[in-house]
């Protein structure tokens, strides 16, 4: 009996160890580390130090995992982020990246990428994402007549891209009234 009550008491005092010592470190995972890929581990880094959390300020008993992954969803280029801590206290960061279907050039002035939910994601400086790409695109204060051409060019995007001949014939599409 003397033993057993010995053992638990180790594993007590070492589970609240574990709950009350700092986080080790940080890992972020993406889903997509293609050549073509906005969004870099370091970013995510970055974004998390912006907004001055410091992972080793954190425990697992103190650490927020819900309001850590809505900084993270904050990035226009991630569409899922699971946040985990493995056994030796790093936090584990699970991105799923938005992926272009289409980049749009409107009358406007605007350029913009948008994806297969009609999210739109910026551009960066000094890199284009191969994609098919739609100039002269209309602007509509009107939110369901501006969100129905988009999805009349979206579809036109995959279709173009999912084939082999079109994709190769097409890289650029003029909207006119």
């Amino acid at each position: 009996i003397g033993l057993a009550m010995v053992i638990i008491a180790l594993l007590v005092a070492s589970n609240i160890y574990q709950r009350n010592a700092p986080l080790t470190g940080l890992q972020v995972h993406l889903n997509d580390e293609e050549v073509f890929s906005f969004l870099q581990k370091e970013d995510i880094a970055q974004l998390l130090e912006e907004k001055n959390i410091q992972v080793q300020q954190f425990s697992i008993k103190t650490i927020d995992l819900e309001a850590l992954e809505a900084i993270v969803l904050t990035n226009p280029w991630v569409a899922k982020a699971n946040l985990y801590i493995d056994k030796a206290r790093v936090l584990h960061v699970d991105v799923m990246q938005r992926t272009p279907v289409a980049r749009f050039f409107d009358r406007n002035g605007s350029s913009y990428y948008i994806d297969s939910t009609l999210h739109i994601m910026p551009t960066a400086i000094g890199y284009a994402y191969p994609t098919v790409v739609f100039t002269n695109v209309p602007y509509f204060k009107d939110s369901t007549k501006m969100e129905q051409v988009q999805i009349e060019m979206v579809h036109l995007a995959k279709y173009i891209a999912a084939d082999s001949f079109w994709s190769k014939q097409i890289s650029q599409v003029n909207v006119t009234d």
